[in-house]
């Protein structure tokens, strides 16, 4: 089994990644305004920095039994993601009309949390050349299909929104939090429908 220090692009990238959401973090925390679309979009920044930690320990786990655990758990924060990216859009772009599939994402993120336990999500680990990485059940794919619409979806809200908004103040930000769904979304992608080694 691979070491921190024999390949530390295995180990360092979710470490790295809990660092930078971290400050982001508290630089929300400090400039936000105090409203309910800052509060999930703080939300959104701690479920990234939890799912990094839980990879980490996956990684850094001593066997495979273990870093099932560690996986089965940063999945419920990935799917945290990509519900709370989709709420805080619809909040913060005022968009109207989509409560049901809200109400959706948010029952898709408590099935994600009960089937966790079970084999029917993730039903093992194996190792690679690079580390470990998950098998995941058939049946899994379509739930990490599903964070990813809502991941378009929000995403679509943002360009929606950045149509019609006058301010370029407003269209600047608008674009880096269109812009910042890419990574956990090309991430979850890769690590969900192909063999290679995990990005984060």
């Amino acid at each position: 089994m691979t070491t921190i220090l024999s390949d530390p692009s295995y180990f360092i990238p979710p470490l790295i990644g809990v660092a930078v959401t971290s400050i982001l973090l508290i630089m929300a925390l400090i400039w936000s305004r105090r409203d309910f679309a800052s509060a999930l979009f703080c939300g959104v920044l701690v479920s990234v920095a939890l799912q990094n930690f839980l990879i980490f320990g996956m990684r850094s786990s001593p066997d495979v039994y273990q870093a099932l655990l560690w996986e089965k758990a940063a999945c419920i924060p990935t799917v945290g993601v990509f519900v709370l990216y989709y709420h805080f859009t619809l909040i913060y772009t005022n968009t109207r009309g989509q409560r049901r599939i809200l109400l959706a994402s948010y029952l898709l993120l408590v099935v994600v949390a009960a089937l966790i336990p079970t084999d029917l999500v993730i039903q093992g680990m194996r190792v690679e050349d690079y580390g470990y990485t998950p098998i995941i059940n058939p049946g899994g794919y379509p739930w990490f299909a599903a964070g990813s619409l809502l991941a378009l979806g929000g995403a679509y809200n943002l360009l929606k929104h950045y149509k019609v908004s006058a301010s370029h103040e407003e269209k600047r930000r608008l674009a880096y939090l269109t812009i910042a769904v890419v990574f956990p979304l090309a991430g979850t992608l890769l690590d969900g429908f192909t063999n290679l080694p995990p990005l984060l």
